[in-house]
């Protein structure tokens, strides 16, 4: 995983709070629930298709007052397990802006 990447919440979702420090995530399309503790789900939150995992990170670091070397592989797993279990998908910017340049010629 390439700290410049950039990743954005699947569409087909749904996040409920149940108050015990779980969160859950109701995938619609393959009708399952994942449950993430408040560490995953903060990570989650911050997710919102134009952050680089590095701006995560520093973020994250800069939160808890933690150095980031110490985080980076925890975040790095969280995101690919995110990516794995599909709630998060990597943002192609190459195309959105291909798009953008065809609809203004």
């Amino acid at each position: 995983m390439k700290l410049t990447e950039i990743y954005t919440k699947t569409s087909n979702i749904k996040v409920r709070d149940n108050s015990n420090k779980v969160f859950l995530i109701f995938d619609m399309k393959k009708d399952v629930i994942h449950e993430l503790n408040a560490t995953a789900y903060e990570i989650f939150q911050i997710i919102d298709g134009y952050k680089k995992v590095d701006i995560i990170i520093k973020e994250l670091a800069s939160n808890y007052n933690i150095p980031e070397e110490r985080i980076k592989e925890d975040v790095k797993s969280i995101l690919k397990r995110f990516l794995k279990i599909g709630i998060i998908h990597p943002v192609d910017y190459s195309v959105k802006k291909e798009k953008h340049e065809n609809n203004i010629s």
